[in-house]
């Protein structure tokens, strides 16, 4: 795997940065804008509030009275209309407001938001005006009475030193965003660049023909990181039980079929010796037909083990004590000067559902190793059953013991053989496990070694 300095630049963290930099902008954007609509609708209010009672003052005025700059009064509605083209003169008596040009023509007075909106968007309507309508009474006539806002207007006057403002709070925010984005990113990715890191360990370590030990996820927080590190735990465990099972297939296949194939050798070195008898030609060919369908047997239950984890489903019951017998006889006919002697006296009639070649090949295993390994002796193997009336089948043996007995022998100062038989039962306890079988393996009470299956039977 790369070493760090060949990682490029990671692109989440540019990516997490300028999200949170545009987001900060937008949000300054929100608040900026939403502070400007309020300011205006403040500014608004104020105004009102000081030009309602004013204006209604104003029109209570004699009709030759001065006004004030940017106040005008009109007596009639179609004036106002032809000066500055209000297609609708309002006669309620409160304040209205409406806009128009540059030129005070065009004007157009706001009902909705809708109508504001246009306004403040596209349309060319920079002057204001308030507009006070005072009925007529015995005093007086009904009067317009018209204020033009750039004559009074406050906020314009410091526009220019809140927009400075603005951009100051602009540019000090987008400083903030970058710091801050900066220490975010830095943060959120800091678990995926130490996981990362381990990950690149137990590939080194994978290189060099070893599994790691430590889990990946070990020291990390129960967060998304932690679960992440979890699922390449388990991902890695299945990848090495699967590598593992790859192993144990290729070494199974090339123990078991040993067996078989020593069985077609030595039947074709016989068929050869023997004379031109047709009973004697069908009895060896019919032990080389056994051997062919037993590889054939044999290889379909590893390869199934080796992908599936699992043998095949069983096809029918199986009587147990013909099984065994049929292996004896079939490691007696290859060894038949052994001096091994193998004692199996069946008490009852045992079958079982499950996959014939598994058991098979599991009992293969054991007698097959006893005759490999025990130069003389005795094999026992026999029935018993267990408190909760489960069959068990036991193989006990005066050899030397297993290899992993021979430190307990010393420590009971048992006289046990140091180079043990060793029955290989990696096969063994395979098959047990596949197969849902509890195998139990103790040494024996004088000497040797003792194997229980306990069958669901």
């Amino acid at each position: 795997m790369a070493e760090t300095a060949d990682i490029p630049q990671s692109r989440l963290a540019s990516r997490i940065r300028w999200l949170l930099v545009v987001l900060a902008c937008a949000v300054m954007g929100i608040f900026s804008l939403g502070g400007w609509i309020l300011l205006i609708d403040a500014e608004d209010a104020i105004q009102n509030n000081y030009l309602a009672p004013l204006m209604r003052q104003l029109a209570s005025a004699p009709k030759d009275a001065s006004m004030p700059k940017g106040i005008t009064r009109y007596w009639s509605a179609r004036e106002i209309s032809v000066i500055h083209d209000l297609e609708e003169v309002p006669a309620t008596n409160e304040l209205h407001e409406f806009f128009t040009d540059e030129a005070g023509r065009n004007a157009t007075m706001p009902k909705n938001i809708r109508d504001r909106m246009n306004l403040w968007l596209g349309e060319d309507r920079e002057r204001e005006f308030r507009l006070w309508f005072e009925p007529a009474n015995s005093e007086h006539e009904a009067v317009w009475v018209m204020m033009d806002l750039g004559d009074h207007e406050f906020s314009d006057a410091n526009l220019g030193t809140v927009q400075g403002r603005l951009v100051l709070l602009a540019c000090g925010i987008f400083v903030v965003a970058i710091v801050t984005s900066k220490v975010i990113a830095n943060w959120a990715l800091r678990p995926i660049l130490q996981l990362a890191g381990r990950v690149r360990d137990r590939e080194a370590e994978r290189v060099a023909g070893r599994f790691a030990e430590t889990p990946l996820a070990s020291g990390l927080p129960m967060d998304e990181f932690g679960y992440l590190a979890r699922v390449l735990d388990e991902y890695h465990e299945n990848l090495r039980l699967t590598l593992d099972r790859e192993r144990r297939f290729i070494a199974d296949c090339s123990h078991e079929l040993r067996t078989p194939v020593t069985t077609l050798n030595g039947a074709v070195a016989l068929l050869r010796d023997l004379p031109a008898d047709a009973e004697n030609h069908h009895r060896v060919l019919a032990r080389m037909e056994r051997a062919g369908r037993r590889m054939e047997r044999l290889i379909q239950t590893f390869l199934m083990i080796a992908r599936e984890n699992r043998l095949p489903e069983p096809t029918g019951e199986i009587a147990v004590e013909e099984l065994v017998q049929e292996v004896v006889d079939e490691w007696r006919a290859l060894h038949p000067t052994h001096p091994l002697v193998v004692h199996f006296q069946p008490s009852e009639v045992v079958r079982l559902r499950c996959d014939r070649e598994g058991l098979t090949t599991l009992i293969h295993n054991i007698v097959g190793n006893a005759f490999s390994h025990l130069r003389h002796g005795r094999l026992e193997i026999s029935w018993h059953h267990n408190e909760g009336g489960a069959r068990i089948l036991r193989f006990e043996d005066n050899g030397p013991g297993l290899p992993e007995f021979a430190e307990e022998a010393k420590d009971s100062n048992k006289n046990f053989a140091t180079a043990g038989y060793g029955l290989g039962l990696s096969l063994v306890e395979r098959l047990c496990i596949v197969q849902g079988w509890q195998i139990d393996k103790r040494p024996g009470n004088t000497g040797g070694t003792v194997i229980e299956i306990t069958l669901a039977v």
